[in-house]
């Protein structure tokens, strides 16, 4: 029973006549170890905080229109050739105005800086 099965095994993976496979490619060389990271700490770092803000205000504004009646706007008579020659009463608008003010502040951040490296201490010397 035993060569029935190796017989059947053989035939299945291609007979005795079947090629070699190629090898396998070779292992690539072990890369050296990183070197180790230093020592980090935080520092605190002078800064400058810069802020905009934003301010608004308003404004009158005087300004003034020419009178014309509802008979010289119907007839044509207030336009460019003058025929309005008295003045209205003074009139106010609101002008809205919009300013920036870019501020400067100290401020403090943290960084990362590599440790202070020195001898090692050796107590009692």
């Amino acid at each position: 029973m035993r060569p029935l099965i190796l017989a059947l095994v053989c035939v299945a993976c291609g007979g005795p006549g079947r090629a070699a496979d190629p090898p396998p490619p070779p292992c690539p060389p072990p890369c050296a170890p990183p070197p180790p990271c230093a020592a980090k700490t935080c520092v605190a770092v002078p800064a400058t905080l810069k802020t905009d803000k934003v301010i608004y205000d308003d404004r009158c504004v005087d300004y003034c229109l020419p009178r014309c009646s509802l008979w010289s706007l119907l007839g044509g008579g207030c336009g460019c050739d003058g025929g309005c020659l008295s003045c209205g009463h003074p009139r106010t608008r609101h002008v809205l105005l919009k300013k920036i003010l870019h501020e400067e502040c100290p401020d403090v951040k943290c960084e990362p800086r590599e440790a202070p490296c020195g001898p090692p201490c050796v107590p009692g010397h």
